[in-house]
């Protein structure tokens, strides 16, 4: 039996994967792995009797153990040891089981019992009233309290609704919104749960040549091996629906206007519109930096002749921060369009430690290309990478924002504070997610010098020029 987990799976032939380690027992003759057949990547070597054994010719119907590894720099998994391989084509038979993995929010009830509630659908809310996913008969809880979102990078990304409690994540208070990892304890007001993960497994078959058919039972589920809308997908990649749109950023004195950010969108009509979406699909191909390449570099043409020395933001994803691709992009566009101003978002999971984001900044600054820091106050690292390696630009996280003008006291006091902070430091503080006049009063009252938000202006697509 073979078990992986899901990011394992080589799920299509660009053969891409993140972690973990492949292996089968096989019938085999001689043999490597040729799957899938066109990625060149993965090599397999022979195990047999617990020894490495490359050259030994395997004699039909003797069961070896096929390990998965890779060559060096491949990114399937960086942990396998580079073992030799034997160069010859994979002929083994296998079964094995994919692993797809769940989330779920756990508490323990009066009695002791553990009760798990799956988190089944996006966003998902927790509170006190019942059209909640979940339904909280709590007093200290709000009616309306958290919510649950998927985020790019494939995590989940907990919003405090403004609560009259507030919520907690491993004790510590939400202000806005923050990132989660399974195991993290999790305190809807006085309501404690933990967030886990469960695995589903479906099992993969490959036949040999002793098998017999057999009827396969009405209503079983087809099998996942492949990603669908992989075709399509390359296709966006290679410009076909890729498209785009520019949201006005202001200043929040007199609203006029001071930069765009792009966002990436699709037209293609085979793939969902969704930028979520997108990167969903990216992620199981492994192409989530070619995907935020493709949108950057689409906006970037579309809107750059019409600029005349606007500053324009644009974002990245975690998995290209470091990438020597993404600073040689980024120095390709400032040369085919001499005196464009371009601000990098930096994603809040892209750089963990200081001294990265001080390499980081510097690789921007030999650039020429200044950088904000994104959903600033979602988490607790976003203060010391603000304190030790100031950005240009701070973007408050919208859950911060969101009905700042009914929030208590002690949130704006919280709000507050951090605007004076990063104007201390010298960066620009710009609120995200203005909706309302209300709340663009409040965040003018607090020393927001930049405000983005349908208030101030929805999205607008952009067309090539």
């Amino acid at each position: 039996m073979l078990l992986l987990k899901k990011e394992t799976l080589i799920k299509s032939h660009a053969a891409r994967a993140s972690e973990g380690t492949f292996s089968a027992f096989a019938k085999c003759k001689n043999a490597v792995c040729a799957y899938p057949p066109r990625c060149g990547i993965p090599k397999m070597t022979v195990v047999y009797m617990g020894q490495h054994q490359p050259e030994r010719q395997i004699e039909n119907h003797r069961t070896a153990l096929a390990s998965y590894s890779c060559n060096p720099g491949c990114r399937l998994s960086p942990s396998l040891p580079n073992v030799a391989s034997c160069g010859a084509k994979w002929r083994g038979q296998f079964q094995g089981v994919i692993v797809d993995t769940k989330w779920f929010l756990e508490t323990i009830a009066t009695d002791g019992s553990h009760l798990k509630h799956n988190v089944g659908e996006f966003p998902f809310r927790v509170g006190r009233d019942v059209s909640n996913h979940l339904a909280v008969a709590a007093l200290g809880l709000s009616r309306h309290h958290a919510e649950l979102s998927e985020d790019i990078t494939g995590r989940l990304r907990l919003t405090d609704l403004d609560s009259t409690n507030g919520t907690f994540v491993n004790r510590n208070r939400v202000s806005g919104s923050c990132l989660l990892s399974e195991n993290d304890i999790i305190h809807f007001g006085n309501a404690e749960y933990r967030l886990g993960t469960t695995q589903v497994g479906r099992t993969v078959l490959v036949p040999t040549n002793d098998m017999r058919t057999v009827m396969v039972p009405t209503g079983t589920t087809l099998s996942e091996n492949f990603v669908q809308l992989e075709a399509q997908f390359l296709e966006l990649l290679q410009g076909k629906g890729l498209s785009g749109a520019a949201q006005p950023i202001v200043n929040s004195a007199d609203s006029s206007l001071f930069a765009y950010e792009l966002l990436g969108r699709s037209k293609h009509p085979e793939l969902p519109a969704s930028p979520l979406r997108l990167f969903q699909l990216a992620n199981a191909l492994g192409r989530e930096a070619a995907l935020s390449e493709a949108f950057r570099r689409y906006g970037i043409h579309a809107i750059a002749a019409r600029l005349k020395g606007t500053a324009v933001f644009v974002n990245t994803h975690p998995s290209e921060t470091f990438e020597e691709s993404f600073f040689k992009a980024l120095r390709q566009a400032l040369a085919e369009f001499p005196g464009l101003n371009l601000v990098v978002e930096v994603h809040e999971t892209a750089v963990m430690e200081t001294q990265r984001m001080r390499e980081l900044a510097a690789r921007l600054t030999d650039i020429g290309v200044r950088f904000a820091y994104d959903d600033f106050g979602a988490g607790q690292a976003r203060l010391n990478e603000l304190g030790e390696v100031p950005a240009h630009f701070v973007k408050f996280d919208m859950g911060l924002i969101r009905d700042i003008h009914l929030a208590s006291d002690r949130k704006r006091r919280v709000v507050g504070d951090l605007v004076k902070l990063v104007h201390d430091l010298g960066s620009v503080s710009l609120a995200e997610g203005v909706e309302t006049e209300a709340e663009a009063v409040v965040c003018r009252d607090m020393g927001f010098q930049l405000i983005q938000g349908y208030l101030t202006g929805k999205p607008v697509m952009l067309d090539p020029v």
